[in-house]
């Protein structure tokens, strides 16, 4: 999993230059990390990697790397 590929889709998501999402980017440091921008990441990584996300990895993804780890 390239985790440049996660951070296009957030960088799009979040109205945000690709160089400003860290690798350590989290809901706790993201401006514009929201739960309405939260829904829109879930749905743009879901289509970008053909996956679903089931309740609790929506509700328990709130990093890149918890991304990452659910993506890999």
């Amino acid at each position: 999993m390239k985790i440049n590929e996660i951070k296009k889709v957030m960088s799009k998501v979040f109205e945000l230059e690709l160089s400003v999402i860290s690798d350590d980017a989290s809901v706790e440091n993201v401006d514009n990390w929201n739960s309405m921008t939260h829904m829109k990441l879930i749905i743009a990584l879901e289509k970008k990697f053909g996956v679903t996300f089931n309740e609790e990895q929506i509700a328990k993804s709130l990093s890149l790397e918890d991304f990452k780890k659910i993506l890999s």
